[in-house]
């Protein structure tokens, strides 16, 4: 009962030993993960990090029954009530190789539609993703032929 009431402690990085279970996708393992965990080994050199597999319906549920101490997820997939801070941000870029006969004059949100597309989608199977997201919000939809 008095750990109920109790007043947490602050953490403090440096003399801990905790283990951590961090939930993240393998897009943000490469793109978060590996830097934030050199930061982590320098500031927290005790502390361990078991990395789960990113699994869409279960990340929140994850977290709500303690099976996942830490979710890194894309900001589109945080609940707004969730207690959340900013990794990392990024763009949009298309790449193509050199001389593609699709290179040739600007690249317009009608002509970027216009092509088949692919998503990448961490739940498998999913046919809509952050572009498409960003896409509606200026009134434009793609065709993505495969996922």
């Amino acid at each position: 009962m008095t750990a109920l009431v109790r007043e947490r402690q602050a953490f403090d990085p440096g003399s801990s030993d905790r283990a951590f279970k961090v939930m993240a996708s393998e897009y943000l393992r490469r793109m978060v993960y590996l830097s934030a965990t050199k930061v982590m080994l320098r500031m927290a050199p005790k502390v361990q990090l078991a990395l789960l597999t990113y699994d869409t319906k279960r990340a929140w549920p994850a977290l709500e029954s303690d099976e996942a101490e830490i979710l890194i997820a894309s900001e589109r997939l945080t609940p707004r009530d969730a207690r959340a801070c900013t990794l990392h941000k990024e763009g949009f870029v298309v790449a193509q190789r050199h001389g593609h006969p699709r290179s040739q004059g600007k690249l317009t949100p009608d002509r970027f539609c216009a092509l088949d597309h692919i998503v990448v989608s961490p739940a498998g199977g999913g046919f809509i993703g952050a572009t498409d997201e960003a896409l509606l919000t200026l009134g434009r939809q793609r065709h993505v032929a495969t996922t």
